[in-house]
Formats: structure tokens, C-alpha cells, sequence
């Protein structure tokens, strides 16, 4: 049986922007450093996947020293976005579920994430966007889906409504249209972007679900029973991903 080495992947935005402006390079991040000398215990002539927010490339460690790595850049590529583009509306839920939230948008694809004040947002919008930023990465590094949502600043709903410049606008909603149709709706279309937004604990209001409506939303019913938010999502951007994945 042929034996298959798990390849570690770790963000380094130190990358060049190509394999032929630099062949080696000198890895000096403390923390990069760190992960792979003694987290991943990776020694000279083993390799792992670095990427950045626009490369990826196989780097097979020349050299380990303690506040340096060498490594040799092999088989760079450029991130390909997964297509259609969707961009996600994502209210302000309490931290797990919104944590968890960032990470499934992250592992499926997303090509942006924007926080968005509801009327019913349980907390005030985070300013730790190092933080957020760290989840994010994490994410990819664990799922290998090495496109980095693009995290923006907290708008209200009505703001990220009157901004979107997707051919779509999805949201769920009990009594919509089964997310089929939906699939359907966007096949026909041909959507090359799309923006989706499922509603806070507690839904949306009716004033919220109005603005929704008025902005040519399509309402889409993921089950018959009440989800939670980050449940929603996620069966959400599933269903998405599994009918209509494809890269750019």
C-alpha cells in the first residue's frame, strides 16, 4: 500500500508573487518559525504548503535553524476563487456561533464576509479584527481552501443592502422557495455573484424581511424546522457549494 504523508499547509504572506522572483526564501516570522520546527517537527528535505493571500507553493525545507528556515519554492500556483462568488451577510450572534460561523464561510468559500447590525444583535461589533483574521487563516490552513474571505467593516443591514452589486440576493426564510428552485433560479441565471444573509437569533423583523423584499430578495426555505443561525448558514452554503461548485 502506498504510504501518503499528510502535507501541512501555514499562511506565510511572505511569499513572493511568483516561483521566478525568488527560489528560496528565508523564513524569519518567530511564529511561522515556531509551527514548523516544534509543532509540525518538519526537518531539512520534508516539505508543506505555504500560502499567501494570492499564491500557494510547495516549499521543501533546505535548511532549520533556530530563528530561521530555508526553503526552496516549488510548483507555485495563484489561488483560484471558487465561482460563483458569494458574498455573505452575516449578522452579529454571539461569539461561538459567530466564530464557528467564520470558519464554515472560510472552508466553503466565500469570497467576502460583512458583518451586519440587525435589530435583534445580541452584542456591539468586535473591533479585533487581528483576531478575526487569525480564525480565518486557521480555517483555511485546516481545509486547504486557501482563499481568504475578504472580512469587512460592520454596516447596517439597510447599508449592506443599498451596497451589494451581486445578480442575487438570497436569504432564509421558513416560507420560501425550496432551496432546489433556488438552485435552479441560479442555474438559469447563470449568477456569476451572489449574496446571501440568513437572519439573527430570533429572525429577522418584519421591518428587516420588508427591506429584504424591497431589495429583490429571494427568500429560501432550507427546512421544515427552525434552524439555528450558524446551522442555517452552514446547510446553507452546503447546498450552494455541493450543486454549483466550481473554480473561477
Amino acid at each position: 500500500m502506498k504510504n501518503e504523508m499528510h502535507e501541512f499547509a501555514l499562511f506565510c504572506e511572505a511569499l513572493p508573487q511568483n516561483s521566478t522572483q525568488k527560489k528560496q526564501l528565508s523564513i524569519t516570522e518567530p511564529e511561522l518559525v515556531h509551527r514548523i520546527k516544534n509543532v509540525l517537527r518538519l526537518k531539512p528535505e520534508e516539505s508543506l504548503t505555504l500560502f499567501s493571500s494570492t499564491h500557494q507553493v510547495t516549499a521543501r525545507i533546505l535548511s532549520s535553524e533556530k530563528k530561521q528556515i530555508i526553503v526552496t519554492l516549488e510548483e507555485m500556483r495563484e489561488l483560484q476563487p471558487l465561482s460563483p462568488a458569494i458574498h455573505w451577510l452575516l449578522p452579529l450572534l454571539d461569539r461561538e456561533a459567530y466564530e464557528h460561523s467564520l470558519e464554515q464561510l472560510t472552508v466553503m468559500g466565500a469570497a467576502s464576509i460583512t458583518p451586519i447590525i440587525t435589530e435583534k444583535s445580541r452584542r456591539k461589533p468586535a473591533a479585533d479584527f487581528e483576531r478575526t483574521h487569525r480564525l480565518l487563516v486557521a480555517a483555511a490552513e485546516q481545509s486547504k481552501q486557501f482563499v481568504i474571505p475578504t472580512y469587512k467593516t460592520p454596516i447596517t443591514l439597510a447599508e449592506a443592502l443599498t451596497q451589494t452589486t451581486s445578480t442575487l440576493l438570497l436569504f432564509c426564510h421558513p416560507d420560501g422557495i425550496p432551496a432546489q428552485k433556488a438552485i435552479e433560479k441560479i442555474q438559469t441565471l447563470k449568477s456569476t455573484s451572489m449574496t446571501c444573509v440568513m437572519g439573527p437569533e430570533g429572525d429577522f423583523t418584519a421591518e428587516e424581511r420588508l427591506l429584504l423584499k424591497n431589495a429583490q430578495g429571494v427568500p429560501v426555505a432550507l427546512t421544515k424546522t427552525i434552524l439555528r443561525s450558524e446551522t442555517a448558514l452552514t446547510v446553507f452554503l452546503g447546498i450552494l457549494r455541493s450543486f454549483i461548485l466550481h473554480t473561477a
